[in-house]
């Protein structure tokens, strides 16, 4: 299997994967920040 034609490499497959990370924590953690500040406000 030859990825030369394609243009997927190794390096471009490693930084999507990089960034499909950084975008997953990243959403992660907004949605736990608005949970907890809706259990906050819930709470007053």
């Amino acid at each position: 299997m030859k990825s030369s034609g394609n243009g997927i490499t190794r390096k471009n497959a490693n930084r999507f994967i990089d960034n499909l990370l950084a975008f997953s924590f990243y959403t992660i953690c907004t949605t736990f920040a608005q949970l907890a500040n809706r259990e906050r406000k819930s709470r007053e």
